[in-house]
C-alpha cells in the first residue's frame, strides 16, 4: 500500500477477535439449512451457498460460539488459496453458518472501524498480506501475522465515506450480475421449452395456442410427433449432431503479433454456470501460445468439464488451448449457446473426458453430440428472441469490466489518501 497520511494500526486492535474456524469435520445434512462454509465457497467477495456443504444442527449447536457469524464479519481464506475474501451480510444465511479452519474471521469492533471499509483496506493490501503466508506444499497465514498486520484508519466518518463511494461501483457490479442471471435463465427456459421438452408441439396437439409467442411463430411447429433414434420428435425434425449448426474456432494467436493489452481469458476467468464472463486477463500475463476468439463466440472449458465452465465471450481475444471456441450462423446462435450451455451437454462431455487427474472432452465428442435439429424458421425464431436478452447480457459484462477497473484504479488512491471522497465522486461521473 502506498504512503498514507492515516495512522496505522494493527488489526487485531480494531478488532473485537481474529480468530479460525472449526478444526475438525462435522456431519453432513443436506436441507439442514445448517451451513460449514470452506475456502471454495468464498469468493467474488461473498459467500456462495449454492455449493456450501449443509451440516446436522446437533454439530452446528457444538461449534464454539466464535465462529459463529454475525452481520459485517469478515472472512478471509488463510490456508491453500489465500485471500478469498468475503464481508458477512445480515440475511436468512448468517447466524446458521460455521466455518472450517482454512478461513479466517474478522469481527470488526464498529465503535473504531468501518466494517466496509475495513474490508476494502484488506482487500486493497492483500499482496503485502499473503506474502506473510508461508509453507511449502501448501500456504497458510498463521493468525498471529494477521492479527499484527497494520491498516491505516482514518477517521471513522472518512473510512464511512471511502466504503461507501466503493460499495456503490461493487453494487451496480452485483445487480447487473443479478439482471444477467435472469436474463440467462429465462433464455434457458424458453430454450429447454422449445427444443428439450418441445412444449409448442404438445400444446398444439391438445388444440392450445402455445404460449408465449405470436401466431407466425406458431405457426411454424408441426401439432403431431414421430419416432426417431432419439425417440419421439416432432414431425419434420431430424436428428443430427451439434457439429452440423456449430463450428470450432482453431486460429493460433502470435505473441509478437498481439499487444499486451489485448483480453486473455483462461479458465480461472469463466465463471461456473454463468454464460457472461465477469472478468478477464490480459495478453502481457502469458507466455506461450494460445487461440484467437471473437466477440459472440462461445467458449467451452474442456479441461475437467463438470466445473460446467461455457461463456459467451464479450470481446476480441486470446484464450488458453484448454478452452474451445465456438461460432454458429445467426440463425443457429441461439440453438447453439442453448444446447453447449445445457446440463445434458456437459453431462454428456464429462462421461467422454479422458484423463485420471485432468481429464479433457475433444473437441470431436462435442461435435458428435446429438441433437434433434428443428427447421430453419425455428432455429432463427429463437435465436432473434434470445438475441436482445444476449446483447443486453453483453452489455452488462462490458459495464462491470468498466466498473471493477475504475473500482481499482479508486480503490489505492483513496485509502492511500492521494484523493479524498468528492474527487473520487467526481472521476466516477467523468466514467459513468
Amino acid at each position: 500500500m502506498r504512503s498514507s497520511p492515516w495512522p496505522r494500526e494493527k488489526l487485531n486492535s480494531v478488532c473485537l477477535n481474529i480468530t479460525d474456524g472449526k478444526h475438525g469435520d462435522c456431519k453432513n445434512e443436506d436441507g439442514s439449512g445448517f451451513y460449514f462454509v470452506s475456502v471454495k465457497d468464498i469468493y467474488d467477495g461473498k459467500i456462495n451457498y449454492g455449493r456450501a456443504r449443509q451440516i446436522t444442527e446437533t454439530d452446528f449447536r457444538e461449534v464454539d460460539r466464535r465462529t459463529r457469524f454475525e452481520p459485517y464479519d469478515i472472512l478471509i481464506t488463510n490456508s491453500g488459496t489465500i485471500g478469498r475474501m468475503a464481508l458477512v451480510r445480515s440475511d436468512a444465511h448468517t447466524r446458521r453458518t460455521t466455518f472450517q479452519k482454512s478461513v479466517a474471521i474478522v469481527k470488526p469492533d464498529l465503535k473504531v472501524v468501518d466494517p466496509g471499509y475495513l474490508y476494502y483496506c484488506i482487500m486493497e493490501d492483500m499482496f503485502r498480506l499473503s506474502e506473510l503466508a508461508g509453507g511449502t506444499t501448501q500456504k497458510n497465514l498463521l493468525l498471529r501475522d494477521l492479527r499484527s498486520f497494520e491498516v491505516p484508519t482514518p477517521p471513522v466518518p472518512e473510512q464511512r465515506a471511502i466504503a461507501a463511494t466503493l460499495s456503490c461501483l461493487d453494487d451496480k457490479i452485483e445487480l447487473n450480475n443479478r439482471m444477467n442471471k435472469n436474463l440467462e435463465e429465462t433464455a434457458q427456459a424458453l430454450f429447454k421449452s422449445w427444443f428439450v421438452d418441445f412444449d409448442p408441439v404438445k400444446a398444439k396437439m391438445e388444440g392450445r395456442e402455445p404460449a408465449g409467442m405470436d401466431a407466425e411463430t406458431a405457426a411454424l411447429f408441426p401439432d403431431e410427433f414421430e419416432e426417431s433414434e432419439l425417440g419421439p420428435i416432432p414431425k419434420g425434425w431430424r436428428t443430427g449432431r451439434l457439429g452440423e449448426v456449430v463450428a470450432s474456432i482453431r486460429q493460433a494467436a502470435s505473441l509478437a503479433e498481439i499487444g499486451d493489452d489485448c483480453p486473455y481469458v483462461g479458465l480461472e476467468h469463466i465463471p461456473r454456470k454463468s454464460l457472461m464472463l465477469e472478468s478477464w486477463g490480459q495478453a502481457s500475463e502469458i507466455s506461450s501460445q494460445k487461440s484467437s476468439f471473437r466477440a459472440g463466440n462461445i467458449l467451452f472449458g474442456k479441461l475437467r468439464p463438470y466445473f460446467h465452465k461455457v461463456s459467451i465471450a464479450p470481446v476480441d481475444g486470446i484464450c488458453s488451448t484448454d478452452i474451445l471456441a465456438f461460432s454458429a450462423s445467426e440463425e443457429w446462435y441461439g440453438f447453439a449457446v442453448g444446447h453447449l450451455y445445457s446440463t445434458d451437454l456437459i453431462d454428456y462431455a464429462t462421461n467422454l473426458s479422458q484423463g485420471t487427474r485432468m481429464p479433457r472432452v475433444n473437441l470431436k465428442d462435442i461435435s458428435n453430440y446429438p441433437v434433434v435439429l428443428p427447421g430453419l424458421g425455428i432455429a432463427s425464431a429463437y435465436s432473434n428472441v434470445a438475441a436482445s436478452w444476449f446483447a443486453h447480457m453483453l452489455a452488462n459484462a462490458r459495464q462491470n469490466s468498466r466498473l471493477s477497473a475504475l473500482r481499482d484504479t479508486l480503490l489505492p488512491r483513496l485509502m492511500s489518501g492521494e484523493i479524498r471522497v468528492p474527487q473520487a465522486e467526481e472521476i466516477m461521473e467523468e466514467v459513468l
